[in-house]
């Protein structure tokens, strides 16, 4: 997070002297972005690693266990003919053993996971406090602490949840995705490619919706900002504010930046 302005100096890159959302976000899928992000990740390579494995794990039991019940399944039909379960015994076993796999998988990335979001978050949020406090007066002229709170606090967690979690989950889905629609195709490619037909049609409406959706995204962190600005000012001069006996007006105010808050994630 390393930024610079006002002749403060901390490492590359720069702030604008304001938090416009709609300028900052304008980059936000810009690669140099995620190159300076990924960064991150060297420091917790080993707990992503041990991560990714977990969830490696859990992708396997997901493809594995349907698989299995379908042969169970046709032993269990076949038999009422022959009379013959020989074997099933075995699938039951290799069953159970896949869906603890699962388990043990999800307990992993889910552990690992937890371990590389925090010590992420705890990075992050202790060079950005230690900009800060490099940044010139007029920064915070111009910016309300509310809405500098904010970046700190929420914009902080999404970088955490996408450099944690966000990118291996993408990753290992569409993994899951294609192994899956490789054994339909081998096991019945006729009912396979009818099934998968729908799948352009997912493709350009999840195009679409992604631009409706980082508007949307856009409007909730900007709404949250200004609520907490209003939360911030609100406390901090509660006593000029009951001085001049102002605390209708600032409720008024308080009111309608928590409906516009409401309104963006709804």
């Amino acid at each position: 997070m390393s930024t610079h302005h006002g002749g403060s100096h901390h490492g590359g890159g720069q702030l604008p002297s304001t938090f416009d959302t709609d300028k900052v976000l304008g980059k936000v899928y810009d690669a140099r972005v995620l190159g300076r992000l990924v960064k991150y990740l060297g420091p917790v390579k080993s707990d992503l690693a041990l991560g990714a494995g977990g969830m490696v794990m859990r992708s396997l039991s997901t493809i594995a266990v349907p698989l299995l019940v379908g042969m169970a399944a046709d032993r269990i039909l076949a038999a009422t003919e022959t009379g013959d379960l020989s074997g099933l015994n075995i699938i039951v076993i290799i069953t159970i053993a896949a869906i603890l796999l699962g388990w043990g998988g999800r307990y992993l990335e889910e552990l690992f996971l937890g371990y590389t979001g925090q010590k992420i978050l705890l990075k992050v949020r202790t060079e950005m406090f230690d900009h800060l406090q490099r940044l010139s007066l007029r920064f915070f002229d111009q910016n309300k602490v509310g809405r500098i709170m904010s970046r700190v606090q929420n914009d902080v967690q999404q970088i955490q949840e996408l450099l944690a979690s966000g990118m291996l989950n993408v990753l290992f889905s569409a993994l899951t995705l294609v192994a899956i629609a490789c054994i339909m195709l081998v096991m019945n490619t006729r009912l396979a490619l009818l099934t998968l037909s729908v799948v352009p049609a997912l493709a350009v409406v999840t195009f679409v919706w992604q631009r409706y959706a980082r508007q949307a995204f856009i409007k909730v962190r900007r709404a949250i900002a200004t609520v907490n600005a209003q939360l911030q000012e609100g406390i901090a001069g509660v006593r000029v504010t009951q001085s001049l006996t102002r605390e209708e007006v600032n409720s008024e105010q308080f009111e309608n930046a928590n409906r516009e808050h409401y309104s963006a994630n709804v």
